[in-house]
């Protein structure tokens, strides 16, 4: 039987950047697959719970993604 070693855990806890990468993939995924199944997500925009039907999705990403810095 092969054994590998353990991943730092440690170290694996203080790459914020590749957690952060890893967290934003997860939820385009979640987002594509929501989006593919024609099915409707719920967020938390000003204040407040809104739907967003699968066909603004890409639109409420955009804006999202202007709003925290990133595009």
């Amino acid at each position: 039987m092969i054994h590998k070693p353990e991943p730092d855990r440690h170290a694996l806890l203080r790459d914020m950047a590749g957690i952060t990468a890893a967290f934003q993939a997860a939820a385009r995924d979640a987002l594509e697959r929501h989006k593919k199944l024609g099915e409707s997500i719920v967020i938390w925009r000003d204040g407040r719970v809104v739907e967003v039907p699968p066909e603004e999705i890409d639109a409420e990403l955009a804006r999202a993604e202007r709003e925290a810095g990133l595009r």
